[in-house]
């Protein structure tokens, strides 16, 4: 990343589970001034973790989608895992980019906001319009580039502020700049099919919380939710749901993915749009605890109870009557 300084720096953060409680620390954020190739980064990424003696307990890294990034992973030796808050980023500004429609009303709304943000005059025409006509004395909000989310805060603005807005555009003659009436009804439409891009990035956009199960379901929900807007005529909703399908096209069968979501208690099989993946991630999964060692925990009376380290997953309950029969159970930690 970048500082406003514009000096690089590259932060590395480590994340893991210790007494039951997800635990998170950043270990080293550094300057990063030689060039951002694969082999730079990767060599970095390995200074920091064999100082911090973890090079051999990384299951996996996530960053961004950047071929560099995962080149970078890759060298190290690692596994890696795209960002899905940034997949997101780039279904919208591609989405965006293929609209021409879209993408002239989000420049025309960038215009309008930095007419404001550039004019003492028109910030105080626009304040005194609001108290005249009682909307919520609020700021304009301008887009960020490396945030499409800004962009959905910058039409939701936009819409509130409309009243206001359009009228200090006129009385100091920018009416070029006021929205057409088709334009006006485009905002509301946008906003819409925007706002559960916006739901699902705040969802997995937290280190509380283990998200790596939600992808799945999160991806199906989109889906659905393009469908309704095109339904209402959206042409944009088209769009956005082909750029879902082109970005997260075999999802289900990425068992990490697939297997975290199949054992997460809230979703289990519920999630999965095909059937079929999930009685392969059931198959993957029966077939690794077959191949972990068995470890007896307790004994109590008659009946014992072992259990079963799956991968990194969950645990399996084995109990075993007196008769040597056999019982499984699952059970989700």
């Amino acid at each position: 990343w970048t500082s406003r300084s514009t000096k690089a720096y590259l932060t590395v953060s480590c994340h893991f589970i210790e007494n039951w409680q997800m635990q998170e620390v950043v270990l080293e954020t550094s300057n990063f001034s030689a060039q951002h190739t694969a082999d730079n980064i990767s060599a970095e990424l390995k200074r920091i973790s064999e100082e911090w003696g973890v090079t051999q307990k990384v299951l996996g890294v996530v960053t961004d989608n950047a071929a560099n990034m995962v080149s970078a992973v890759h060298k190290a030796g690692w596994k890696h895992y795209p960002c899905f808050a940034h997949k997101l980023n780039l279904i919208v500004k591609d989405a965006i980019k293929a609209s021409p429609e879209k993408f002239h009303l989000l420049k025309k709304c960038k215009s309008i906001v930095s007419f404001f943000y550039h004019s003492t005059k028109a910030t105080e025409k626009l304040k005194q319009l609001q108290k005249q006509l009682k909307v919520a004395e609020h700021k304009l909000i301008n887009t960020v580039e490396t945030r499409w989310n800004s962009t959905l805060f910058m039409l939701e603005r936009l819409h509130e502020q409309k009243e206001p807005v359009t009228t200090a555009l006129c009385l100091l003659g920018k009416s070029d700049l006021c929205f057409t009436s088709e334009e006006m009804s485009l905002i509301p439409l946008t906003i819409e099919v925007l706002r559960p891009f916006e739901e699902a990035t705040r969802e997995v956009s937290t280190e509380k919380h283990v998200s790596v199960s939600k992808v799945i379901p999160l991806v199906s929900l989109l889906l659905r939710a393009t469908v309704v807007s095109e339904r209402q005529g959206c042409s944009f909703a088209t769009e956005l749901a082909q750029q879902c399908h082109r970005r997260f096209r075999g999802i289900e069968t990425l068992h990490s993915l697939a297997a975290s979501t199949f054992l997460d208690i809230r979703l289990k099989h519920l999630a999965f749009r095909d059937k079929d993946h999930v009685e392969i991630v059931k198959k993957r999964l029966l077939s690794e605890m077959q191949d972990v060692h068995i470890r007896v925990c307790s004994c109590i009376s008659t009946r014992r109870y072992i259990i079963i380290c799956l991968s990194s997953y969950s645990k399996l309950c084995v109990i075993s009557d007196s008769s040597n029969n056999p019982r499984y159970c699952l059970s989700y930690s």
